[in-house]
């Protein structure tokens, strides 16, 4: 009963709202993993890995319970590299803006005060901006 109210309901609500608001968004540029299939080593292996205890685990991938030394952590530096990523560059400040605003919610009240900053006195414009 609760399946098919809670299907009808989402099938009504899908109609009204706009798409962005009911279904998800795809993973950073349109790479998804469900495009593709899984390679067969990558399937065996996981499966193996879920079949093993949890001692077999700690061998296969050669760590311990208690994390790493810091020997370890500098053999891995030298290794693989720092754990960083590649600096991006900033958006500008209209793009920046545009992010924190774009918002629904935020424009109604934006606007909203745009409003009554022009219709009303002063005063009432900032008590209305202090209270968001």
């Amino acid at each position: 009963m609760w399946k098919i109210f809670s299907r009808q309901l989402f099938a009504q609500l899908s109609r009204r709202l706009p798409r962005r608001l009911v279904q998800r968004d795809p993973m950073p540029a349109g790479k998804s993993l469900a495009s593709g299939p899984i390679p067969d080593s990558l399937a065996r292996h996981c499966l193996n890995v879920a079949a093993m205890d949890e001692n077999e685990i700690w061998r296969a991938f050669n760590s311990h319970p208690e994390g790493l030394t810091a020997m370890e952590v500098e053999e891995h530096r030298e290794q693989y590299g720092e754990n960083t990523l590649p600096a991006q560059k900033p958006a500008s400040w209209w793009v920046h803006l545009w992010q924190c605003y774009r918002n629904p919610k935020r424009r109604r009240v934006i606007q909203w005060l745009t409003v009554a900053m022009f219709s009303r006195p002063p005063t009432s414009s900032i008590n209305l901006s202090m209270s968001c």
